[in-house]
Formats: structure tokens, C-alpha cells, sequence
């Protein structure tokens, strides 16, 4: 007798080859941004400039992690009496603030002259600065909320400006490339779930809005 052989249809072999595969993790930790997506790394949006080497840039990439404080001016600027290289008294200090970040410079007696600042810079921009519009934005306030609460303390954060600056350039832009990326595995999820026929399940919230 002739050898009968059992084929299968190209949809039925697709769906065994894909049946283990199936995963519906949909984590926003599982997407990793595609290589030649646009570089969304910020760019300076004052006139400061950066004085961070490449190195600094790099450690700077965990400064959101580090351990923070309020502290008071007067005792910050308790630090700057005496000149960090002889030991001499420093006669002149000057402070500048841009946003959350404190810059002062200083000169002792004996010509020595330093800066120091109360935050990294990242290609012009302050951290904390970023800091304070990612935070405001991702926990679901405002920056009214934000700006009331830095007010009773008198902390200094980015004027109102400035915030909306850093989330229309930099914030927004972040969201949307992870909402579409999101969206995109969420599809193809289901197109894989209707090629293996287990189809989909909808749901409402029972209101029955018209």
C-alpha cells in the first residue's frame, strides 16, 4: 500500500511553533527601547554652562537613587569660612541659584577660589531639576501641588516655567515612546492569541454610558 502522509495547514504548524511562546508580560520593565530610537537625553535649557566631564555625566545616571536632604542656608554656608587648600579665611563667597540647584564660589585671603555645587549638571541641566519635574509629574501631581507644599518650607525647586519646559521636552516624549511600545506588545499579544484561536476577552465597566 502506498505511504500515506498527514500534512498539517500552515496556520495549524504556525500555531504549535508559537504556542510556547505565548507570554502576556506586559511590564513596562520587560520594553527595551529600540537602538535607533531618537535620543530623548536632555539638552541645557538656561544659559549655565556644563562644567561635568564625560566620567561625572556617567556617575550622574544614578543620582535619582542617592539619599537627599533639606538643609538650611545658614548652616550650609557655614562650610565656606575657611578655604579647603590652606586652611585660610575665606573673604568673599558669592551664590547663585538656578532651580533646585545652589552654586557658590568662594576666594580666601590668600587668592584661592573654588565653586562648589549643591547638585550634578547633565549637559547643562541640573539633576534635581529634572528630579523635581519627573517626580511631580510621575506620581500624578501638579505642579501647583508641588510648588505650595516647597512654599510653607521655602524650598527652592524650578519656577513654574521652567517645569513645563522639562515636561514638554523631555518628560512627554519619554511617556509616549513606552506608551506606543506598550500598545505594540498588547497587539501583537492578541494577533498571536487569535492565530492559536483562543480569542479575546472584552470587558466594561457595567455603566452603560450613551
Amino acid at each position: 500500500m502506498p505511504v500515506i502522509k498527514s500534512f498539517q495547514s500552515d496556520e495549524q504548524a504556525l500555531a504549535e511553533n508559537l504556542s510556547e511562546e505565548l507570554s502576556l508580560d506586559v511590564s513596562m520593565l520587560s520594553l527595551d527601547p529600540p537602538s535607533d530610537k531618537k535620543d530623548l537625553s536632555f539638552a541645557p535649557l538656561s544659559s549655565t554652562t556644563s562644567t561635568s566631564t564625560t566620567n561625572t555625566e556617567e556617575e550622574g545616571s544614578g543620582t535619582y537613587k542617592e539619599r537627599k536632604w533639606i538643609v538650611n542656608e545658614s548652616n550650609l554656608m557655614q562650610l565656606f569660612t575657611r578655604c579647603p587648600q590652606c586652611g585660610q579665611t575665606v573673604i568673599d563667597t558669592k551664590k547663585f541659584s538656578f532651580g533646585s540647584l545652589l552654586r557658590v564660589s568662594w576666594e580666601c585671603i590668600n587668592g584661592h577660589e573654588g565653586s562648589w555645587n549643591s547638585c550634578n549638571e547633565t549637559r547643562g541641566m541640573a539633576d534635581n531639576n529634572l528630579l523635581v519635574a519627573a517626580s511631580t509629574l510621575f506620581t500624578g501631581a501638579t505642579y501647583v501641588d508641588i510648588a505650595d507644599w516647597a512654599a510653607c518650607l521655602n524650598v527652592q525647586i524650578p519656577q513654574k516655567t521652567t517645569f513645563y519646559a522639562i515636561q514638554s521636552s523631555y518628560l512627554i516624549p519619554v511617556v509616549d515612546v513606552f506608551y506606543k511600545e506598550q500598545q505594540a506588545k498588547l497587539l501583537e499579544d492578541l494577533r498571536l492569541q487569535n492565530v492559536l484561536q483562543k480569542g479575546a476577552n472584552l470587558s466594561g465597566d457595567g455603566r452603560s454610558d450613551r
